[in-house]
């Protein structure tokens, strides 16, 4: 028995946007819909480039009982340059020992792009700017000159 009809696999981001430097958890729900326990399966996430992985592994083994589900997470981080793509983490699961999937499933997150540097300075010099220009007008200017 491939057991493949009777397994359902989602993915879920633990948020649907983030930034580069923040961390993020994927939480995998693996539900046996058949009237019999699983054989020992293997869990595993396939992770996109740019992301970081922080927890312990991103490989299990379970056996999940009757009409029962089994939950797997894994926390990554945001790379310094991830790009503006999703970041998809794909999971799937195998009878253990057999490479092959009996089903996967994907999440992701998009990437909230962050303001670009020249733009901060930008706003800086243009507040430099006029600061100078009042400091000037009140210079040449000065406001008990009209009371």
């Amino acid at each position: 028995m491939t057991y493949s009809d009777e397994l359902s696999i989602a993915v879920e981001a633990g948020r649907e946007t983030v930034r580069p430097g923040d961390r993020l958890t994927y939480t995998t729900t693996v539900r046996n819909l058949g009237t019999d326990a699983t054989p020992a399966l293997d869990v595993s996430y396939t992770l996109a480039p740019g992301l970081v992985l922080v927890s312990d592994g991103v490989r299990w083994t379970s056996r999940i009982p009757a009409r029962a589900d089994a939950r797997f997470t894994v926390t990554v981080e945001v790379g310094r340059e991830p790009g503006t793509r999703p970041l998809t983490v794909v999971a799937c699961v195998a009878r253990t020992g057999d490479g092959t999937p009996l089903a996967c499933a994907s999440g992701s997150a998009a990437v909230q792009a962050g303001t670009p540097f020249w733009w901060g300075a930008a706003a800086v010099l243009v507040v430099l700017l006029v600061v100078a220009a009042l400091v000037a007008l009140r210079t040449r200017y000065p406001f008990d000159r009209f009371g």
